[in-house]
């Protein structure tokens, strides 16, 4: 799951400069730990993250912004 996640960002090209950012999986459930620039690269990360097969849920709780 965390492979295909990260897959899913290495096909969105304006995801590619954000190289802070981490994915880990427990169960089914997405964990981003790291940087990200903005608030909006987050959502998006979160939206495509929920959009792979087998994720039920992704948590940002280990996440900063800046």
């Amino acid at each position: 799951l965390a492979k295909r996640v990260v897959l899913a960002f290495d096909e969105t090209p304006d995801l590619a400069d954000e190289d802070k950012l981490w994915v880990a999986q427990t169960g089914s459930k997405v964990v981003l730990k790291g940087k990200v620039s903005n608030q909006a690269t987050l959502n998006k990360m979160v939206a495509i993250a929920s959009k792979v097969h087998g994720a039920t849920s992704v948590d940002t709780s280990q996440v900063t912004i800046g």
